[in-house]
């Protein structure tokens, strides 16, 4: 596929892989859309879920039968599998609290005539 500035991304996609079993079924998304205002949130089909799951031995009928048994996981987790995106027309942003207070911080910091770095 086509990957750069001129080519517009949609998260049309996303519900693919999020109803998987791969670790992206275990993330949840949020998109902010900054032209309509409206946020949109995907979730993975494991969302809440650790990963990998544990392999346990069930019983089918006479035999026994390898199934995956899904846990739930603790709040702190479920925050770290959340990924949020702010969206403008054709491109995707990540926000990251972080990265967001440090470039403020940065801006400050260049407007005061000081260098600034980390």
């Amino acid at each position: 596929g086509m990957v750069g500035e001129e080519v517009q991304a949609f998260s049309d996609f996303l519900v693919y892989a999020l109803d998987s079993d791969s670790v992206l079924g275990h993330w949840s998304i949020a998109v902010f859309d900054e032209a309509s205002g409206f946020v949109d949130v995907y979730r993975g089909r494991h969302y809440g879920k650790i990963y990998p799951p544990t392999k346990v031995m069930t019983r089918h009928g006479r035999g026994r039968k390898e199934q995956l048994q899904y846990r739930d996981c603790d709040v702190e987790t479920k925050r770290a599998n959340t990924l949020t995106l702010r969206y403008i027309p054709g491109h995707y942003q990540p926000l990251l609290p972080e990265l967001t207070k440090m470039s403020n911080e940065r801006r400050k910091a260049r407007k005061a005539g000081k260098t600034y770095d980390r």
